[in-house]
């Protein structure tokens, strides 16, 4: 039999060219150092947010645009090289994502505006807050840290951006100036519960979003040990974001600290470019196609009413 596992490009067996370049984008995003065309994608370590990079990589280097629910249909890496090419290679992609005109009011991408309207529709509880906390020993230069903070800041627009509500709609708008807002405050001498109780209150204090959607605080437990803690509104970040803060973070702070350039490409677009793109993108025909299919599919529903020891309150809780 031949073998059909071996480096991108170096098939012994013989393979579409389609299926090369889907092992190559699966190698880099996998980190793996060979790939076969047998091998399944979520056993070599994939998962959704993994699959969703597949998805933009195919888009972005092949001009294919497929749906995620393709990856998980058919996770093998030939199997979803015959559907590409038999389904989804002749037809029309999305237009590129750029750098969109910046008006003063910028409109809301649609992940955006559903949670607006939640926090319209609910008061802010810290349901959709993201933390992100470090615990930090050693020697720490709180000057650097807070430089580090604000050019992360001035890097990512999302982070200085607020939400305002115009004509009863809620829009964005990117603050040309604006500092993280980081505090500090000193836990010596307190007990572990005192900790807890304070991280866990500092987590679901509400945001105002028309000041700030990020907040910090830099908690003291001793002369060489601090305990950071990030809490992010999902409205402005995710659960992928806090990896790529973490690693910026840690080039800044290190470029800072021993005085060297910092190693960090230019962003080529903003979040605000999405929104932008999403917007002229998902309108007209396109939108009215999507709205025709949900209604199709929600026509004449009615709520499953299970039998439970509590009656359904009128005003959905978050307690269960």
């Amino acid at each position: 039999m031949p073998e059909e596992r071996a480096g991108v490009g170096l098939y012994q067996a013989p393979i579409g060219l389609l299926e090369q370049k889907l092992a190559s984008i699966w190698q880099k995003l996998l980190n793996v150092d060979k790939v076969g065309r047998n091998d399944n994608f979520f056993n070599l370590g994939g998962h959704s947010l993994i699959a969703t990079q597949l998805i933009a990589r195919i888009r972005g280097e092949q001009k294919i645009e497929v749906p995620l629910r393709a990856v998980f249909n058919y996770p093998a890496l030939k199997d979803l090289a015959v559907v590409l090419e038999e389904e989804y290679l002749d037809k029309d992609i999305l237009p590129p994502i750029e750098k969109g005109l910046r008006q003063e009011i910028i409109p809301l991408s649609f992940a955006q505006q559903r949670l607006w309207f939640i926090e319209q529709l609910l008061p802010e509880n810290g349901l959709y807050h993201i933390p992100f906390i470090l615990r930090l020993e050693g020697s720490l230069d709180k000057q650097s840290l807070r430089k580090s903070l604000d050019a992360l800041v001035e890097r990512h627009e999302v982070l200085r951006t607020v939400i305002v509500t115009k004509e009863g709609v809620g829009a964005q708008v990117i603050l040309d100036k604006a500092s993280f807002d980081l505090e500090g405050v000193n836990f010596k001498n307190k007990s572990q519960q005192e900790l807890d109780k304070y991280l866990t209150n500092y987590k679901v204090k509400p945001f105002d979003f028309t000041k700030s959607l990020c907040r910090g605080v830099l908690i003291k437990l001793g002369e060489k040990e601090y305990i950071l803690s990030i809490i992010f509104h999902h409205i402005i970040s995710d659960g992928w974001s806090t990896g790529v803060w973490n690693r910026e973070l840690s080039e800044l702070y290190k470029s800072n600290i021993y005085k060297r350039e910092v190693k960090l490409a230019e962003l080529p677009i903003q979040y605000a470019d999405f929104s932008i793109w999403q917007r002229a993108w998902l309108s007209g025909e396109v939108l009215e196609q999507q709205l025709r299919y949900w209604k199709e599919r929600l026509f004449d529903l009615t709520a499953l009413e299970l039998p439970t020891d509590y009656p359904r309150p009128k005003v959905q809780s978050y307690k269960g």
